[in-house]
Order: C-alpha cells, then sequence, then structure tokens
C-alpha cells in the first residue's frame, strides 16, 4: 500500500492534459503490520486540469501530506494499492514539505512501480 506523506516527488510534469509524477522515494507497506520499504514510483493521471496557483513547476520535494478526494461520492483516500489504476474522476490534493499546496482534478489514474528500481529499508538523502 502507497501512502502520500512523506514521498519524495523528484519531478513534476504537465504535458497537455496528462500530469506525471515521479518518485524518487515513496513509503510502501505490503500490510497493516510490515515493516514501511521505500521505493521509486511514478503516478500518472489524465485529463488532468490544474486547480491550484502552485501547479507542476511548485511540485517538488517531500510531501507533508496528500489525498485523493473521489468526485462521485466525496470521499478521501490517503492511501493506494500497488499497482493501481482508476477511470474514476477525482481531484489529487498535494501538500509539500515547504508549504506548497497543489490541486489537480484528474479523470482517470495509474500508480506503478518504475521498471528496474528495487525498494530499500530505509531513504536518506
Amino acid at each position: 500500500m502507497f501512502e502520500f506523506a512523506d514521498a519524495e516527488v523528484a519531478a513534476c510534469q504537465l504535458q497537455g492534459n496528462v500530469l506525471t509524477l515521479r518518485f524518487a522515494a515513496a513509503r510502501v507497506q505490503s500490510g497493516p503490520r510490515s515493516e514501511a520499504q521505500w521505493m521509486a514510483l511514478q503516478l500518472l493521471a489524465g485529463g488532468v486540469q490544474q486547480a491550484s496557483a502552485g501547479g507542476a513547476a511548485a511540485s517538488v520535494g517531500r510531501l507533508h501530506d496528500g489525498l485523493l478526494r473521489w468526485a462521485d461520492d466525496g470521499s478521501r483516500q490517503r492511501h493506494l494499492p500497488l499497482p493501481f489504476h482508476s477511470e474514476r474522476a477525482c481531484m489529487l490534493e498535494l501538500e509539500f514539505a515547504q508549504g506548497e499546496r497543489c490541486l489537480f482534478s484528474a479523470q482517470s489514474l495509474q500508480l506503478q512501480v518504475l521498471p528496474g528500481r528495487c525498494a530499500v529499508d530505509a531513504y536518506q538523502c
């Protein structure tokens, strides 16, 4: 299970209506009592519209918090299974450690492990 909090966003790019977030280190747990591991992941969001002034250029660094707010029922989700794919409309809300908040509305989401990368027990810069 991937969680947004404490993930390190290495790159964020908005091309047309596709947002690509590349996580240099994202916390992943295989179960509620398992040890956390850190992995390089990528989140792709399609049908994106920027909903905040910060935008993609400001969306780099450590996340303080993040969540998906689903458009159909308003529920919030801070964790995602891995891999993950959804065609549900949502709002992606990211709050960075430096205080920047970025909001993106999206029509689809996909979370995947970056090829050739492995999980590690600890993440340090």
